[in-house]
């Protein structure tokens, strides 16, 4: 398995991981044991999990001996960074058009949402382009390998 993947899949284990666990913290404090919201908010510190991906350098060292980053995976890195930025402005989108109809055009919005609003925008960024860099890998794998099956026969 490549770094990259390696990586990504990582990425996807750790983000999964701690929403689940923020999610569920969550829903057992407020529907279980009837704390207030406010206090049931906190189930998501589990977000902090988050912080695990900063330890990818140390946890996926580069072999210095051979090659890890060529013209093929700049190629899927790109494809897999404009795919996870389309889906962020889709978020963006439907994530500024839908308090507008909620509150209406004199409404307020607190200030609460805007933070939480970016912050779970860079999770949608970071998971979808995990997503698409092993799709991208797995596909050009399988092309390759149908490629040089066609030559041999």
């Amino acid at each position: 398995m490549h770094r990259t993947q390696k990586i990504a899949l990582f990425n996807i284990i750790v983000i999964f991981s701690a929403l689940a666990l923020s999610l569920i913290t969550f829903c057992v404090a407020y529907y279980v044991l009837d704390l207030p919201f406010k206090r049931a908010i906190l189930g998501f510190v589990f977000l902090s999990i988050l912080g695990l991906r900063s330890c990818i350098p140390l946890i996926f060292n580069k072999e210095s001996s051979t090659v890890t980053y060529d013209e093929r995976d700049s190629l899927i890195h790109k494809k897999a960074s404009l795919g996870a930025y389309s889906i962020f402005w889709f978020y963006c989108s439907i994530g500024s058009i839908i308090p507008l109809l909620i509150v209406g055009v004199q409404g307020k919005i607190s200030v609460l949402y805007l933070p939480i609003f970016i912050f779970f925008g860079r999770i949608i960024i970071n998971l979808t382009q995990s997503i698409l860099l092993l799709i991208d890998y797995g596909w050009s794998k399988k092309e390759n390998e149908s490629d040089t099956k066609k030559c041999m026969v």
